[in-house]
């Protein structure tokens, strides 16, 4: 694709020179004199441009890989029948055909490459798909960045968007179709500058009979410089918190008021987004209409204040430690201070999984944590002290942020 592209730069620069020099030696009074002249030669070197760029095709992520539209395979990455790790940067859509189990989801790796295009098409898409996840690529360009779409008949669930980078993207940076129970989480969503950040269509609307559809989850996102930075359209039973609204032209914005049951904010100690300057609370958020729509009760007054939180439990457990409310078990010296040290172990490898986005091994480590301070007798706790049940307390609290 490099290749292509360096010729089509090398081929534009000599017909550009050549329609100029032509123009100058052939009629150089007209070229001065002859505005439409020059429009003429302008558009001549638009459609030669046009005529000698490759197009646009897409590559699909199947069961047997990653292969073009004739079903050929195709080297830009690697794939172990689980995670497709992408090896270069690609210029055209990619599309996910295949959907993962609840044992084991399929995974797109970007492995930090990036899928670049236009301000049309989507940059990864992916139709009637469940348990796959999308990591860890930057999408530049496009109409959508991501798109995740299921229908009417069938919404699509347990799908992952988390520690992405997208920019520039004309209509929507994320945009979740008929979707209920996916997470976006961990994204960098900028510059789109005319639609939306993230958009969420009919994403969790109740649509028939039976019990509604379980909510998508947006949160530890940061959305700034878009038009809108989250759009809600006939979208119910969503949460939405601890994300950055930065700069955004709107922060918030619903099509109308058929809306309901969105949450932007969990009780206290976890909160709401931050919302840019904007403080004071709470944060209202409106439709296009102007009407009032919903509201985020606890926003956050710093960017990313929701991880000084977090870090608040190892300041907690150390002042315990210092003050002598909270020590290791155990009778003998030694045995209780490698039980003290494995306690703080864990909380500080969780803290460090959370701010890379690795939520669901950071909920694990957290349990086991929890497990080891409530006071049960099975299995034995690794602390106690006057600190302990407050302890456990902030670490209940912080799991269920995640």
């Amino acid at each position: 694709m490099n290749e292509v592209n360096e010729k089509t730069e090398i081929v534009s620069s000599h017909s550009i020179k050549s329609i100029l020099w032509r123009m100058n030696t052939e009629r150089k009074e007209k070229l001065i004199m002859n505005k439409e002249y020059c429009y003429a030669a302008v558009i001549l070197f638009s459609l030669l441009v046009a005529v000698i760029q490759p197009a646009r095709a897409t590559i699909y992520l199947t069961l047997d890989g990653w292969e073009d539209e004739a079903g050929d395979p195709l080297a830009v990455g690697t794939w172990d029948g689980v995670t497709a790790t992408l090896t270069e940067d690609v210029f055209e859509t990619i599309q996910i055909d295949i959907s993962g189990t609840e044992s084991q989801p399929v995974v797109l790796d970007g492995a930090g490459h990036t899928v670049s295009g236009g301000t049309s098409g989507y940059g990864i898409y992916l139709h009637g798909r469940t348990r796959v996840t999308i990591i860890d690529v930057t999408v530049e360009g496009f109409q959508y960045g991501i798109f995740v779409q299921g229908s009417a008949a069938q919404h699509v669930t347990d799908n992952t968007v988390t520690n992405n980078t997208i920019h520039g993207s004309l209509s929507a940076g994320i945009r979740l179709d008929f979707c209920s129970g996916n997470s976006v989480t961990g994204n960098t969503v900028s510059h789109c500058t005319e639609g939306f950040g993230i958009l969420l269509y009919r994403s969790s609307d109740h649509l028939g009979g039976g019990a509604p559809p379980p909510g998508n989850t947006v949160t530890g996102n940061t959305v700034s410089n878009n038009g809108r930075g989250i759009y809600l359209q006939y979208a119910s039973n969503n949460e939405i918190y601890h994300n950055n609204f930065i700069d955004n032209y709107t922060h918030a914005q619903a099509d109308d008021t058929n809306i309901s049951g969105n949450v932007f904010n969990l009780a206290s100690p976890i909160g709401g987004n931050y919302w840019g300057e904007v403080v004071g609370a709470p944060y209202l958020i409106y439709d296009k209409l102007g009407n009032h729509v919903a509201q985020d009760n606890l926003p956050w007054t710093e960017q990313d204040g929701w991880l000084a939180e977090e870090q608040d439990i190892l300041d907690f457990f150390d002042d315990a430690v210092a003050d002598g409310t909270l020590v290791g078990r155990g009778a003998l010296p030694a045995v209780a201070e490698f039980r003290l040290d494995l306690m703080r172990a864990l909380l500080e490898i969780a803290d460090a999984l959370i701010v890379e986005g690795q939520v669901d091994f950071a909920r694990f480590l957290l349990e086991l944590a929890y497990d080891f301070t409530d006071g049960q007798p099975q299995p034995m706790d690794l602390v106690q002290g006057d600190a302990a049940p407050e302890l456990a307390t902030r670490i209940q609290a912080l799991m269920d942020s995640l």
